[in-house]
C-alpha cells in the first residue's frame, strides 16, 4: 500500500512538473505584478528604395561632333548620373515605443511609437577639366527629337554640374491593444487597432556653372543655373493588426503584422532661376534653371487612396525583471507616393530657355508620376518596464 501511494505521489509530481514547463514556454517570461508604464528604444539599421532619375547628366569622347555631344541614343554617348535609383542606401535611425498597461495579466492597453530614420543623400559632380565634354540630356518639344544642353565642351564653353539628392522618413502612431488569446499554440496573440501616420521628404537639386569660351563673351562671363524639386509625402490611416509572443525563460520571441489602409497626400514644390553674368555689362537673372522652366515652375498637390503593411520579426532576451535587450527585423510598405524623379519632365521647350518667351508646346510640365515605397532593416534596442 505504501508502495502504492509513492507511485501516486510521484505521478502527480511529474504531472505538476510538465505542466510547469508547458507554462514556462508559453507565457512571457517576466510579466510584472500589475500594470503601468513601460518604453522601449530601439537603434535602426534600415536601407529603403531609391527614387529612380532620368539621364541628366552625359558624356561624350573627344572628337564627338558638336550636335552629337551627349545626346541620347548618339553611339559614343555615356550617361555620367541618373538612368538609376539614388538615396538608396543603408542609414541610421531610431525607434522609440512605450505604452501603458491597464491590468496586471497585460491583457490589454495602450501603446505608441515613433520613428525616424535619417538623411540618405546621393551626390555627384564634374568639371571640364576632367571631363572634356559635359551636358544635360532633354527631347525636344518641337521636334520631338533627342538633344543635349552643352555645359563643357572644348573651345565652345567650360564649366562644371552638381547634382544631390535626399531623403527622410519619419513616422508615429498610437493604438489599443487587447489579448485574444493568452496560451495559443504558439504563445500569446494581440489585435490592436489606431492610427498611424508617415512623412518621406525628398529632395533633389542640380546646379551648374557654365564659361563660355566663344569671342561673343568677354572674358569672365559666366551663365549659372540652378534646379529644384522637392516633395512631400503624407500618409494618415487607420491601423489593424495582430501581434504575437512566444516565451522560454529569459526568452522571447515576437512577431508583428498589420496594414494601414489610408491616403497619401503628396505636395511637389519645382523651382529654378538662371542668371547670366556678362562682363562689363552686368547681370541678368531669370525664373527657370533647365529642366525648371515658367511652364512647370510652382506647387501642385494632390491625394490618393493608399495602405501601408509592415512586418516585423524581433527576438528579446530579459535581463532583469524590468530590462529587456531586443534585436529584430522590420519591413515597411507604402503605395501612392510622389517622389522627385516622378515629378520631373526632360521635354523641353527650348524658346523659354534665359528668360525667352515660350512659343509651341508648353513643356516641361509638373508631374505626379506615383511609386511605391518600402524601407526595411534592422533594430537593436532596450524595453524596460517600471
Amino acid at each position: 500500500m505504501r508502495s502504492i501511494s509513492l507511485a501516486v505521489v510521484a505521478i502527480l509530481a511529474a504531472t505538476v512538473s510538465q505542466r510547469a514547463v508547458a507554462t514556462e514556454f508559453l507565457a512571457p517570461s517576466s510579466t510584472p505584478s500589475s500594470g503601468g508604464f513601460w518604453i522601449g528604444a530601439d537603434y535602426l539599421n534600415w536601407s529603403s528604395k531609391g527614387d529612380k532619375l532620368p539621364p541628366l547628366v552625359t558624356t561624350s569622347p573627344a572628337g564627338t561632333p558638336l550636335t552629337q555631344a551627349g545626346v541620347l541614343g548618339a553611339p559614343s554617348t555615356t550617361v555620367l548620373f541618373g538612368n538609376a535609383s539614388v538615396a538608396d542606401g543603408w542609414r541610421s535611425g531610431v525607434r522609440v515605443r512605450g505604452g501603458y498597461w491597464f491590468d496586471p495579466q497585460h491583457s490589454q492597453g495602450i501603446e505608441a511609437q515613433l520613428l525616424f530614420l535619417g538623411n540618405e543623400s546621393t551626390e555627384f559632380s564634374a568639371s571640364s577639366g576632367a571631363t572634356p565634354i559635359l551636358a544635360q540630356p532633354f527631347t525636344d518639344a518641337v521636334s520631338r527629337m533627342p538633344n543635349a544642353s552643352l555645359i563643357a565642351f572644348p573651345g565652345t564653353a567650360s564649366g562644371s554640374i552638381a547634382t544631390r539628392e535626399t531623403s527622410r522618413l519619419f513616422g508615429t502612431g498610437a493604438a489599443y491593444r487587447r489579448e485574444l488569446c493568452s496560451s495559443c499554440a504558439f504563445g500569446s496573440i494581440s489585435a490592436f487597432a489606431g492610427y498611424r501616420y508617415l512623412r518621406l521628404r525628398d529632395g533633389l537639386a542640380i546646379n551648374d556653372s557654365i564659361s563660355p569660351l566663344s569671342p561673343i563673351f568677354p572674358s569672365g562671363s559666366a551663365i549659372t543655373a540652378s534646379d529644384q524639386f522637392n516633395t512631400t509625402n503624407n500618409f494618415h490611416g487607420l491601423d489593424l493588426g495582430l501581434t504575437g509572443d512566444v516565451a522560454n525563460g529569459p526568452w522571447r520571441l515576437s512577431w508583428l503584422a498589420k496594414i494601414a489602409v489610408g491616403g497619401t497626400f503628396v505636395d511637389s514644390h519645382i523651382n529654378g532661376s538662371n542668371s547670366i553674368a556678362i562682363t562689363g555689362t552686368g547681370t541678368t537673372v531669370s525664373a527657370g534653371g533647365f529642366y525648371t522652366q515658367p511652364t512647370n515652375i510652382g506647387s501642385t498637390s494632390s491625394d490618393r487612396f493608399a495602405v501601408a503593411p509592415e512586418l516585423g520579426l524581433t527576438a528579446g532576451y530579459q535581463f532583469t525583471d524590468n530590462l529587456r535587450a531586443v534585436m529584430g527585423y522590420s519591413l515597411l510598405y507604402w503605395t501612392g507616393l510622389v517622389r522627385p524623379g516622378g515629378g520631373m519632365d526632360t521635354t523641353i521647350n527650348t524658346s523659354q530657355l534665359n528668360g525667352g518667351i515660350l512659343a509651341g508646346p508648353a513643356r516641361p510640365q509638373a508631374r505626379m508620376n506615383t511609386t511605391d515605397y518600402w524601407a526595411q532593416g534592422f533594430n537593436l534596442g532596450l524595453v524596460f518596464n517600471p
